[in-house]
């Protein structure tokens, strides 16, 4: 509210203080003015010098300054502009501000302190920090100067000019009269000239020039790109920019003879004129017709040129040839060769092979015949074979925390791995250490060849940090083993970690799954199991120790053929069938369970297969009633004598079951007996 107050009185200050109308101009004026740089759109300094006509006191009165329309002053400055940016007689003025009531004015009151006497040279400085700009089109333009005690003088005229472009020529080819040709322009911006996209290029050609009926902009280039629309207006060709043209830029305009321009059909010496919507100041560039009888080849290739690096043509470039003369009523012809071959006529486009190439080729009308020109083509269309040769395969796993990759290519590249260069050798093979992170890494190999063509290769590296875990499932911790062959049983896990028992690798199953059987050497009664498993992909590995009480002490059964009863250690013990002999087979059969489970093992019975399953000693053996095949740990052996059921009792082959549980069988023919004695 204080802002808006003061505001309001300075205002009224100012409006009320002026004393001639504010239309009066004097005829006789003394206001002169320098403004640097003199330049469009540029923020300036302002020199003004005046002589006043009446006494101006500090503090109190004010001069007044209105710019040219087009000149730009802040229009979001605060009343009072920082005093810093403004002097009067070489001192800060008491206050500076915009006049918001009357356009593109401001004031300046006279410093405190002192007076500004009658007849007295005035100098008013407005440093560029001011932030006013000059006006955006060139010209020359008034300011006006006046004080609440003295009305409006015009300024002298001041200039406001531009840059213009530099280092503008023109080439021309052919340079024969009355020939179609390709003109190329060259230029560089000014420092005013920055072109937006839309803004224009124009160029003047001299008097005499042909121009097409159509206008294909598609055959002119500017810096690379075909221009938006192409005008003809008068002799000037308007070319409307795609892309934008930074200042001080080096630029070539490119209008090709396919375009249609056709030289003056007069020889001498020419010159055309080209500017831009910025730089407005038309520049010549000058040039040389020569007025002679000529056949000339336009050459055009598609891609218009290399499309890879180092000058190569990533693309199999086609190449069309035309002539035309300027004679009349004569038969035009073309002839080329590439490298060492012999000319041939032209008939229809071509393509160049991969390679180094020189195409030579010329036209002749009529006895007139053009000097042999050539082009050297280089042309590379093939990408190169990159191969990994560590890791060899992908996705590939580790349990190292980095890994060298190596590679070779089949010519001469720049490799890169996850974009950074890789040096490469002269056998063309490249190698780099890389680091990895834990779980999965990827990694992206290229090879770019001289013309830029690329072979890109993923590469997916697992680094496992995985640690190996044991269970074991038998026998427990501390348990006592009373056969003289202990069993160790469990799992491990990745199943394809390796196991050693107390030293020796033990085999794992598919799922994991191990079982091993060992006798101990010594016989103490408290023996540590040492199952260490180790991952390979990782390195990592895991220790279970457990500790057994040992205790082993044979086993000792005796039946008798026709009995029940039967011995087991000392004890007797009673059957509920009794062994028997099949005549047919002459083997001895009998009571699976009784037997098995007497000798310390376990039996299961699986009712809808027909099958005994017998576990002891580390052991598993499987047979099916009426069947020869059993199977022992999973491999299958022929008997002789199935297992068959009689008294509504499973009976077994003695001797095959009781010799695969790792037990002796002795007969004694005398008293029919059988002895089973084992570990």
């Amino acid at each position: 509210m204080k802002r808006r107050i003061i505001s309001i009185l300075i205002a009224i200050f100012i409006t009320a203080t002026v004393i001639l109308p504010v239309g009066f101009v004097k005829a006789d004026s003394s206001v002169k003015v320098t403004v640097k740089p003199p330049l469009r759109a540029s923020l300036a300094e302002y020199d003004i010098s005046f002589v006043t006509e009446a006494d101006l006191i500090g503090g109190k009165d004010n001069i007044l300054i209105t710019f040219p329309e087009g000149t730009h002053l802040p229009c979001s400055c605060p009343h009072n502009w920082h005093l810093n940016f403004f002097s009067i007689n070489g001192y800060k003025p008491s206050r500076a501000g915009r006049v918001l009531d009357i356009p593109n004015t401001i004031y300046l009151t006279v410093p405190g302190g002192i007076i500004l006497k009658k007849g007295e040279q005035i100098s008013v400085v407005i440093k560029p920090q001011a932030n006013i700009w000059n006006p955006s089109k060139p010209g020359k333009y008034q300011l006006a100067v006046w004080t609440n005690r003295q009305g409006k003088e015009k300024s002298n005229f001041y200039e406001i000019g531009s840059t213009h472009l530099k280092d503008v020529s023109v080439s021309v080819d052919p340079k024969t009269a009355g020939l179609a040709a390709d003109y190329k322009v060259n230029f560089t911006t000014g420092d005013l000239g920055n072109l937006n996209n839309g803004q224009k290029i124009y160029v003047e050609f001299p008097e005499g020039t042909k121009f097409p009926s159509s206008l294909n902009e598609d055959e002119v280039i500017i810096n690379g790109f075909s221009p938006k629309k192409v005008e003809l207006l008068g002799r000037t060709l308007a070319f409307t920019l795609r892309r934008s043209i930074n200042k001080d830029r080096k630029c070539m305009l490119e209008i090709k003879s396919a375009f249609g321009i056709v030289n003056p059909t007069k020889g001498g010496d020419y010159g055309l004129y080209i500017w831009t919507d910025n730089e407005p100041d038309k520049v010549e560039a000058k040039f040389t017709i020569k007025q002679q009888f000529t056949v000339f080849t336009h050459i055009d290739t598609v891609p218009e040129s290399p499309d890879g690096t180092s000058g190569y043509f990533k693309t199999a470039p086609t190449v069309t040839l035309g002539a035309e003369t300027n004679l009349k009523g004569v038969t035009v012809k073309t002839f080329y060769k590439l490298d060492d071959g012999k000319f041939v006529q032209y008939v229809a486009p071509f393509k160049v092979p991969d390679g180094v190439h020189t195409l030579y080729f010329y036209s002749t009308a009529g006895d007139l015949k053009e000097e042999v020109r050539s082009v050297v083509f280089k042309v590379d269309t093939k990408a190169p074979i990159l191969t990994i040769t560590n890791p060899d395969k992908s996705p590939f796993a580790t349990g190292k925390s980095s890994i060298r990759i190596s590679g070779k290519t089949s010519e001469p590249c720049s490799v890169y791995i996850n974009g950074r260069p890789v040096l490469e050798k002269k056998d063309f093979s490249f190698g780099k250490e890389v680091k990895l992170i834990p779980g999965k890494n990827t990694f992206l190999i290229s090879a770019v060849d001289i013309a830029g063509n690329a072979t890109k290769v993923t590469l997916i590296i697992n680094y496992d940090t995985t640690v190996p875990r044991i269970t074991v499932s038998y026998p427990g911790d501390w348990a006592e083993v009373t056969t003289k062959t202990i069993t160790v049983k469990g799992s491990v896990s990745p199943a394809s970690s390796l196991l050693y028992i107390n030293g020796k690798e033990v085999s794992v199953e598919p799922d994991g799954t191990f079982s091993y059987s060992f006798v101990p050497k010594e016989h103490t009664k408290i023996l540590p199991i040492i199952l260490k498993a180790v991952y390979p992909l990782s390195g990592k590995s895991a220790e279970e120790t457990l500790t057994v009480i040992y205790k082993p002490h044979t086993k000792k059964v005796c039946l008798t053929i026709g009995k029940k009863s039967a011995l087991v250690g000392k004890s007797k013990k009673q059957m509920d069938v009794a062994p028997f002999i099949d005549p047919k087979t002459n083997r001895t059969l009998v009571p699976v369970r009784f037997v098995v489970e007497f000798l310390g093992g376990t039996v299961q019975w699986d009712a809808a297969t027909r099958t005994v399953t017998i576990e002891l000693n580390g052991k598993t053996l499987k047979l099916t009633i009426n069947s020869k095949i059993a199977y022992v740990n999973g491999v299958a052996y022929t008997l002789d004598q199935p297992p068959i059921i009689k008294h509504n009792r499973t009976f077994i082959p003695l001797r095959f079951v009781v010799e695969a549980l790792g037990f002796n069988v002795q007969w004694n023919g005398k008293t029919h007996s059988i002895t089973i004695q084992g570990p």
